[in-house]
């Protein structure tokens, strides 16, 4: 090829290079879209740095936000801690206040007593006193950090303060207990009162009006009263006595309508019949294991048959097989879940008396779930049964329920 002809296809090739390229409207209109090359940066502006002051104060906000929730969730915490101390001392104080009008915080037994209560069971392990020492006073000294409370189941299904139509009676303390919580040595004990044991009773009528004294069985006491706060009273003040005045800080009384809810608010209550009582349940046989639910638990708990000598006491027995039952269940059932309790109560208000209030109870159930309780922490106060002229008697052993009370609610003084 010759100079000229090279020369040409040279010029023809940077000419088809100078010429625009021919594109369509879609590949124009699609050209147009794509940025050419690279954005260039922006130099930034006052209003960039402003902006940029704005953002860093946000974050910076949320930062302190969750700072301010973390605090006020502390500050809650504390105060419900604060409100729980001042609950335990509060209660401390009303207790020990009450407990000072009450009892006397120091017993002293002479030579003779202390002879005398060595030879009754169950009386203080090692507590026997040397011969040589027998003309030395032994003091006793009570212990503050105990807390009682009355628990009365009412034999009636009706509201507490209505009267039978009948017999113009608000009911009979069918059943008394003392739970005690013995805080030192984290221990739940209970003792429990035969319901004819043989008391002075304050007898008023229907009016109010007092009647005077007459001997009678302790469940009558219930019965002299309006059915409410004043029978409580007078029942609180009969088994304080009997117990040789150990204070008594608050008492619940329950009619028999509470006792099927309660039993069920905890899944039921399994007991092992001890004798065939079939007679008042078919499932109640001698051997047979059954967990009680709804009505089947008064049947196991209140029937007894009235012509049957030591029918009561044998109720009695029963019932502390199911307190014992009850309160293992109870422990596992409300363990980090009292308010199950404090709901049932607003459940069966009417069916029940107390001078209790929500602080207190909710206390009290914290402390009985953190205690130890077993059947050897049950005490039926010891006596003997003789036949009255329509009904049963029975007669406490003095001297035995005085050492009982010494040696559950007392310590040598050092």
């Amino acid at each position: 090829m010759d100079a000229a002809a090279m020369t040409g296809m040279k010029e023809n090739t940077m000419e088809q290079q100078r010429q625009p390229e021919q594109l369509t409207p879609s590949q124009k209109k699609e050209r147009e879209k794509k940025p050419n090359g690279p954005k260039p940066q922006k130099n930034k502006t006052a209003e960039d740095t402003k902006n940029i002051r704005k953002e860093r104060k946000r974050a910076g906000g949320r930062k302190s936000k969750k700072k301010k929730i973390m605090l006020v969730l502390l500050a809650v915490l504390l105060v419900l801690l604060a409100v729980g101390a001042i609950l335990y001392v509060q209660w401390d104080g009303q207790r020990k206040n009450r407990m000072k009008n009450a009892v006397s915080d120091r017993i002293v037994l002479t030579e003779r007593e202390q002879a005398h209560l060595e030879g009754i069971e169950g009386w203080l392990e090692g507590d026997t006193v040397d011969e040589a020492d027998r003309n030395t006073d032994r003091v006793y000294r009570y212990k503050e950090n105990t807390i009682n409370i009355l628990v009365m189941g009412i034999d009636k299904d009706t509201a507490m303060s209505e009267r039978d139509h009948s017999s113009n009676s608000v009911g009979q303390a069918d059943t008394i207990f003392v739970a005690s919580l013995d805080m030192d040595s984290q221990e739940l004990r209970l003792i429990a009162v035969h319901r004819d044991t043989m008391v002075s009773l304050e007898k008023y009528n229907g009016q109010g009006e007092y009647l005077g004294v007459q001997q009678g069985q302790i469940s009558l006491q219930y019965a002299y009263g309006d059915g409410q706060k004043q029978s409580c009273e007078l029942m609180k003040e009969q088994v304080c006595t009997m117990l040789g005045g150990i204070p008594i800080y608050g008492y619940v009384a329950l009619n028999m309508n509470t006792i099927p809810a309660i039993n069920d608010a905890v899944g039921g209550v399994e007991v092992t019949m001890e004798e065939d009582y079939t007679r008042y349940d078919r499932a109640f046989k001698k051997g047979k294991t059954v967990r009680l639910k709804g009505n089947q638990v008064l049947r196991f708990i209140r029937s007894r048959d009235a012509k049957k000598e030591g029918s009561a006491y044998d109720r009695l027995m029963r019932q502390k097989t199911y307190l014992k039952a009850f309160a293992s269940q109870a422990k596992s059932a409300l363990a980090g879940n009292v308010q199950i309790v404090l709901d049932l109560l607003k459940e069966l208000e009417g069916n029940f008396e107390t001078d209790l209030n929500e602080a207190d109870i909710t206390y009290l159930l914290l402390q009985a779930l953190s205690c130890q309780f077993s059947e050897d922490n049950i005490w039926v106060l010891p006596g003997t049964i003789e036949q009255g002229e329509k009904y049963e008697e029975y007669y406490l052993d003095e001297l035995a329920v005085r050492a009982g009370v010494i040696r559950m609610f007392y310590e040598i003084e050092s």
